[in-house]
């Protein structure tokens, strides 16, 4: 797959492309994006499918996956081009712009497809309604994609975030159609974890992600290219007043190793309990290994491989 940052030149073949934010590639995102891949399949002339999104934090909304997350399922979705421009490269361009010197003579777009709330060019002065005039000027076709509904409300990514402020993450993965997942660098702690025996990875939240309901979830980390179960805790770990700003910290139980400085794929599974601060840290250490006993049993019922 392809990222392409700058279009210095018109790509020969055309291309099918579905536009949006993409932030969570959500079930309504897929909605998107397999309306592009499958116009390009179905296509009598040889089209490239592709995504098209700025770079950087255009909303200004907490980010729910990782870059490297999406790089890593976009290709299962059929996507072979991410078109990822720096938004001040092109946000005074006007609607009109936009279609005509970015999609018509740059990408050669021949299909477009977006959501029903797609907003672009300067100031979001252009909808859903202008980008499917303006693509019929050049002969582009655009779809633009109905709300996809999910237990009788929309699917967006303002939803997904709200479910997982409360800590509702089974249904934020229902909707992600994917364990929300973080692989940010593991970090030196106090290695009080490993005094209970119950050593720890820790990792550190970046500004302007989501943070999910502080408490213990069941999760499970990618290690080496296996899926392990384990157990994290987001929050300040008050028992032992280590931390200031939450983090997650992770207990993989049954890896033995060193993963300081690597960047390791931790997804929540369910939510198993507030964060609480105990009496001592023995009582701490039996919940623990209570609460990886649960997350096994989760992780088995998920059959994870």
């Amino acid at each position: 797959m392809q990222i392409i940052t700058q279009f210095e030149k018109k790509y020969a073949q055309p291309s099918a492309i579905a536009l949006g934010s993409f932030d969570g590639l959500h079930i309504g995102h897929r909605a998107v994006i397999n309306s592009a891949v499958e116009y390009a399949k179905q296509s009598d002339d040889p089209l490239i499918p592709g995504i098209f999104m700025m770079s950087g934090n255009i909303r200004k909304a907490d980010i729910i996956m990782p870059f490297s997350i999406k790089c890593s399922i976009l290709p299962h979705l059929g996507i072979k081009r991410i078109y990822m421009p720096k938004f001040y490269d092109l946000h005074n361009l006007s609607p009109e712009q936009f279609v005509y010197e970015i999609l018509y003579k740059k990408l050669n777009a021949k299909y477009i497809s977006c959501g029903y709330n797609y907003h672009f060019g300067k100031n979001a002065a252009g909808d859903c309604n202008t980008l499917r005039d303006l693509c019929n000027n050049y002969g582009i076709i655009c779809d633009i994609i109905k709300p996809v509904t999910y237990l009788e409300d929309t699917v967006s990514s303002t939803r997904i975030r709200k479910c997982l402020e409360l800590g509702n993450i089974r249904l934020a993965n229902e909707m992600l159609h994917t364990p929300f997942t973080i692989n940010f660098e593991v970090v030196s702690g106090r290695k009080i974890g490993r005094l209970l025996g119950t050593p720890t990875l820790n990792q550190i939240p970046p500004k302007g992600f989501v943070l999910p309901k502080f408490g213990v979830y069941a999760s499970f980390a990618k290690v080496g290219g296996k899926y392990l179960p384990s157990v994290t805790n987001f929050g300040i770990k008050p028992t032992v007043g280590a931390e200031n700003s939450p983090l997650y910290e992770t207990w993989i139980m049954d890896y033995n190793g060193s993963l300081y400085g690597k960047h390791i794929e931790v997804s929540l599974l369910e939510f198993l309990r507030a964060e609480q601060k105990f009496d001592n840290t023995d009582l701490l250490r039996e919940r623990i290994f209570l609460d990886g006993d649960k997350s096994k049993e989760i992780f088995l019922k998920y059959k994870i491989i």
